[in-house]
């Protein structure tokens, strides 16, 4: 049997058991170094080293004599958690004046008792930016597998959350793949992976790789480039079509999207436009209502089979 694993605690787990599991199945791994490069502070130090431009990072233990450390770093910048496993997107917080300091500090440091230590990250600006995602796959020793990209449209919570609203183009506009072949190829890493860059004025920026199935891999699934389909092929040595064109694509998922209406950061109607002209959706498909109608229930899931007559794939 082929694995992959579509959450933090799942890669987490099966690169922990990666000795038990590598000779009863095709099983993605770091080589049981997962926990260390979870972390953002090592993956980024690692990133910069292959030579993508990485923003300024720093790493601060939850003491009470790093509050100054806190203080110190240059504005704006960008609170994280260490590793994505340790808390939700809705505790990053972007800092870009002292009462956004004294907010983070009271939340971090006197609060919150859930964390030992936080990433503090530039948080880099310019103009013109786009939050960029690339889904692909690796196996040990062949090249990366990677076509098109995710520009995001909208994210929730806003510049700090998942992408709830997208379209996937057909480019590899920012992606050196021979930097990412070696970076992957010193994570000692194969198996899925998720990749996001923010493009700032032309120029990308390395944020952060997760070492699973991303949320928006279904997406590049309806644009052409059926990552799981394809790490299973390689892994068991079947031939398969390499991939030659991609469809551009809009995507929204469903939940995230939903709280921009709830939140009133989008109206509506606006919402329902979008939601048609949509391509997919991330649990809403109109030949399996169920999934989605367990989670909503039946009048959202009427409202969107009328919302996706002429949409649906």
């Amino acid at each position: 049997p082929v694995l992959f694993p579509c959450s933090d605690a799942d890669a987490l787990y099966l690169d922990m058991h990666y000795a038990e599991l590598k000779e009863k199945t095709y099983c993605p791994n770091l080589n049981g170094k997962a926990d260390f490069f979870m972390s953002k502070e090592n993956m980024c130090a690692l990133a910069k080293q292959c030579g993508f431009n990485v923003p300024e990072t720093q790493s601060l233990k939850i003491f009470e004599e790093n509050k100054v450390g806190l203080k110190a770093f240059p504005l704006p910048f960008i609170i994280k958690p260490q590793k994505s496993i340790d808390g939700p997107k809705s505790d990053i917080m972007i800092c870009r004046n002292e009462s956004d300091i004294e907010t983070a500090i009271d939340f971090f440091f006197d609060r919150s008792k859930k964390y030992d230590s936080i990433l503090i990250q530039q948080y880099v600006e310019g103009k013109e930016s786009v939050m960029v995602e690339y889904c692909g796959c690796k196996t040990k020793d062949y090249k990366v597998h990677l076509f098109g990209q995710l520009e995001k449209i909208r994210e929730y919570p806003i510049n700090r959350g998942s992408t709830s609203y997208a379209v996937i183009k057909k480019d590899t506009t920012y992606i050196d793949f021979d930097m990412l072949d070696k970076m992957l190829g010193l994570f000692s890493f194969e198996g899925l992976f998720d990749l996001e860059f923010k493009v700032v004025d032309g120029l990308p920026y390395f944020l952060e790789i997760n070492f699973r199935n991303g949320a928006p891999a279904y997406g590049f699934t309806v644009a052409g480039f059926n990552v799981p389909y394809v790490w299973f092929c390689e892994q068991i040595k079947f031939e398969r079509k390499i991939i030659k064109e991609m469809s551009e694509i809009k995507l929204i998922c469903d939940r995230e999207d939903l709280s921009h209406v709830l939140d009133k950061n989008i109206t509506p109607l606006k919402w329902l436009r979008d939601i048609r002209a949509a391509d997919t959706m991330m649990v809403f498909n109109k030949q399996d209502k169920k999934p989605f109608q367990e989670l909503y229930g039946i009048i959202p899931t009427s409202i969107l089979s009328l919302a996706r007559i002429t949409k649906q794939r």
